[in-house]
């Protein structure tokens, strides 16, 4: 979270306009660091190409994959539709150059002040990644909790619905940042608030919404599904067992049922989920703790290459969840192989049928 002070420079022109700091400092610390800015500049080239193309590939497959219409994959949908803008707004705020200020008039000065020097949309992509993947972790414990409630409950528009939240609630909260933006005299100023003491409540209130709460909820709703899913598979370890220790003449082979395939299907979506979270997680906490330390007075410079860093890692998120539904989700895979018309020959025989039939289900 970049929070800066007053901006001094000031442009001499018909309306004076103040650079950035984080604009204005960097050429300088550039100058005695090239290397690693440009390591830290071509990062960000790299985050945002791939997370464009990347989640733009998973749209593409949810949309042409017929069987992936339901509840749950609108969610993924959604959080792929969040990273591909996340990852927009890497290339617009952190790789495209800052329009010339020599020309600014009224209306792009409010602008750069208000949206550009706070970096305001890649931040609230990145408050409303957080959220979606809190509902989509309450999506996952529903369907373990209540499997009947939700096959019958849980249908598109309550996920629809879900979706349109994360965005109006991380967009939201967001709005502090030009909020506290104040641009006066053609001096742009961030953040401006009324007492040292708001300051300390909304920083506080950042951690703990943004990171320490999702943390917190999405941990423990994955372990009790980890719990609940390990008791399941000893229960039916347990009935195997005793189907095996009946008389040979009192077994008949039977397909398995279709709460098997659910089951399959669901432990599937459970694992690339679980995977989501935990990547997502590794790559705010270092932006967090660096945010909080900050908020707590620590001498924290987020325009140094170590603050760029942490903030590169952060943002690197949007790009990292296509390669985890490549390798991870099968259901998408197989969308992606139907995409490409490569068929389903890498799969093993009757593996494709069956998952098919699977997961053409609900997946609770």
């Amino acid at each position: 979270m970049e929070m800066t002070e007053e901006i001094t420079e000031v442009m001499t022109t018909n309306f004076d306009l103040t650079f950035a700091p984080d604009t204005a400092d960097v050429p300088g610390v550039i100058q005695n660091s090239l290397p690693r800015f440009l390591i830290v500049y071509i990062s960000y080239i790299i985050i945002g190409i791939t997370g464009v193309l990347g989640n733009g590939l998973v749209l593409i497959v949810l949309l042409n994959t017929r069987d992936m219409w339901d509840a749950t994959n609108l969610l993924i949908a959604n959080q792929s539709l969040i990273d591909f803008f996340g990852s927009l707004s890497v290339i617009a705020f952190k790789v495209v150059p800052v329009p010339p200020f020599e020309t600014a008039g009224p209306v792009l000065a409010r602008y750069l002040c208000y949206l550009w020097y706070p970096n305001f949309f890649p931040w609230s992509f990145s408050f409303t990644s957080v959220l979606n993947l809190v509902f989509i972790s309450f999506e996952r414990f529903y369907a373990v909790r209540y499997p009947i409630r939700y096959r019958s409950n849980f249908t598109i528009k309550p996920a629809f619905a879900a979706s349109i939240l994360a965005w109006i609630m991380g967009m939201g909260w967001g709005s502090f940042l030009p909020a506290t933006s104040s641009l006066e005299n053609g001096i742009c100023r961030r953040h401006v608030w009324p007492r040292q003491d708001t300051a300390a409540v909304v920083s506080g209130l950042t951690f703990f919404v943004c990171y320490l709460a999702p943390l917190f909820t999405m941990i423990s709703i994955y372990t009790y599904i980890g719990h609940v899913l390990k008791m399941g598979g000893a229960i039916k370890k347990f009935e195997d067992q005793a189907a095996g220790s009946q008389p040979a003449e009192a077994t008949v082979p039977r397909p398995p049922p279709a709460r098997s395939y659910r089951q399959i299907a669901r432990r599937k979506v459970m694992t690339t989920m679980i995977i989501v979270t935990v990547t997502s997680l590794l790559c705010w906490t270092p932006s967090n703790l660096y945010f909080i330390a900050y908020a707590s007075g620590a001498n924290i410079d987020f325009t140094s290459f170590w603050g760029s860093s942490v903030q590169c890692i952060l943002l690197s998120n949007n790009s990292i969840n296509p390669f985890i539904y490549i390798f991870k989700y099968q259901k998408f895979q197989n969308g992606l192989r139907r995409l490409l018309r490569l068929g389903d020959s890498r799969s093993p025989a009757g593996e494709g049928t069956r998952d098919s039939k699977a997961e053409s289900t609900n997946m609770a």
